[in-house]
Parts: structure tokens; C-alpha cells; sequence
């Protein structure tokens, strides 16, 4: 079945806001960035926001403009602001399991230089802290569409990542 022509052209609209500057290709711009300058805290979630955030975000306002919502609709926004928190939670994770991995791997403690003095959620929080985090963000995307009729897969989705061990 075919969308809508307005439907098509909103879809359009999202994929470009969230590919362009302020989106990916912005984070990837901040990404680069921060390979040669460490980052504070606020560049890191903004770089995270605008890459992995980004598309999971414009994902999820695709879904909801096929549903048959309008991009701009407060169920747009909130399945958005839900994926936007998913989307950090899974790169806090993405960092812990990378210096986990390391350390078991390669036998380096926790919180040695195993990306080249790369800003990481880690240079901020430690392990547990980090993990902290990442439930907390999983916990509020959860809250904002818990209601949200036949919103049981995204939910479980944001608890998959969260618990990831890979």
C-alpha cells in the first residue's frame, strides 16, 4: 500500500532534517572533531544525539508518519524524544562493552587509553556509573510511550539494548 503523497512528502522532510547537518552528518562533523580535541560532556551527547540518536529517532518518526500520524504530531514527538533516549543509552552501553572488551582481551584496566584518548562516556562516569546512566535514559524513553497503544515492542526494544552484552 502506497502512502499519501503529503505522508510521502513529510517522510522526506524528516529523513532530510535527520541526515543533514543537524543530524548525522553534523554529529559526524563533531565526531571527527573530537578524534583531535576532547570533548566536554554536553559535545558528547549532542555528537551522540545527532549520529546514533539521529537515526533511530528518524526511524521511529517514519514509523509513526506511516501509522498515520503527522510529523509534527505528539505522538511523532514522543516516539522521537523516546528514541533519541535510546539512542544515547545505546552508545553508553556501546562504550562500556568496548572497554570491557578490551580489558578481558587485551588485559588492560578499565579506564586506559584503549581508543586514543577519545571522549567516551567513560572519561565522564565510571562502569557503573555509566550503566547507571543508560537505565535511567531506557527508563524514561520507556515512560514516554509505555500508554502508547501497541507500544510493547518498543519497549521491549529499549530494554534489549540496554541489556546487551554485546
Amino acid at each position: 500500500e502506497s502512502l499519501a503523497a503529503d505522508r510521502r512528502a513529510a517522510a522526506v522532510s524528516v529523513l532530510a532534517r535527520y541526515a543533514g547537518d543537524c543530524g548525522m552528518i553534523g554529529g559526524q562533523i563533531l565526531d571527527l572533531y573530537g578524534e583531535t580535541a576532547q570533548l566536554d560532556f554536553e559535545q558528547l551527547l549532542r555528537l551522540h544525539s545527532m549520529k546514533t540518536g539521529a537515526l533511530i529517532r528518524c526511524a521511529a518518526i517514519l514509523g509513526a508518519i506511516a501509522a498515520g500520524y503527522g510529523a509534527e504530531s505528539e505522538e511523532a514527538h514522543r516516539v522521537g524524544e523516546f528514541a533519541q533516549r535510546i539512542g544515547v543509552a545505546f552508545q553508553v552501553l556501546d562504550d562500556v562493552l568496548d572497554v570491557v572488551a578490551d580489558e578481558k582481551e587485551l588485559g588492560k584496566s578499565i579506564g586506559s587509553d584503549t581508543q586514543k584518548n577519545k571522549t567516551t562516556f567513560l572519561t565522564f562516569y565510571s562502569v557503573d556509573q555509566a550503566l547507571e546512566y543508560a537505565a535511567e535514559l531506557t527508563e524514561e524513553a520507556v515512560a514516554l510511550i509505555s500508554d502508547m497503544e501497541r507500544s510493547e515492542t518498543l519497549v521491549e526494544l529499549a530494554y534489549y539494548l540496554v541489556d546487551r552484552t554485546n
